[in-house]
């Protein structure tokens, strides 16, 4: 029953020190006994020395980490700077003296064959309108089979042409590393 009593009194006292507060305006501290307030001391300080630490964790990992990055940054810039300076370099023509040949030939082949699949698609729509009127007209199956044939033989010739000029510029790097 002290113990109640105890807490009855102490609660009473608290209760007098808010009414004598809020009448004088004041703000009420709490009282605490030395040892107490020497505890949360301690315990706030144990507190923020244990933050220190871990921030001071945290700097050293991100140093590191940012001296990686830095690391990283001169390597790629370092690896930019030779990219840039192997593009500045002009490609010397006398590399690849058969490439404007190569290229006019692989041009008048190409035209070839849009001439010959013209042809194709002009015949094709001719023999369409034949046979719609249900005519068939041996002639037109002639003249689309030659130009479905002219159409091939200009396709390979393009191709021909085209590996012709891939072939003449690998043979100086083939040549090179063997």
């Amino acid at each position: 029953m002290s113990d109640i009593e105890d807490l009855d009194r102490r609660l009473k006292a608290a209760l007098e020190r808010i009414d004598r507060a809020i009448e004088s305006g004041t703000q009420m501290q709490p009282q605490l006994e030395p040892a107490a307030e020497a505890a949360i001391d301690q315990a706030a300080l144990d507190n923020a020395i244990a933050q220190a630490r871990d921030a001071e964790a945290q700097v050293a990992a991100l140093q590191s980490a940012l001296d990686a990055a830095q690391v990283q940054n001169t390597q790629l810039s370092a690896h930019v700077a030779q990219l840039e300076a192997a593009q500045a370099e002009p490609v010397p023509q006398d590399t690849h003296p058969d490439m404007t040949a190569d290229v006019a030939r692989l041009s008048a082949d190409v035209q070839a064959l849009q001439a010959a699949n013209q042809q194709l698609r002009d015949n094709n729509i001719a023999l369409r309108a034949a046979n719609e009127q249900g005519l068939a007209d041996a002639e037109l199956i002639n003249q689309s089979a030659e130009a479905e044939l002219t159409a091939l033989r200009a396709a390979r010739a393009a191709d021909r042409a085209e590996l012709d000029m891939i072939l003449t510029n690998l043979r100086p790097i083939i040549e090179e590393t063997a």
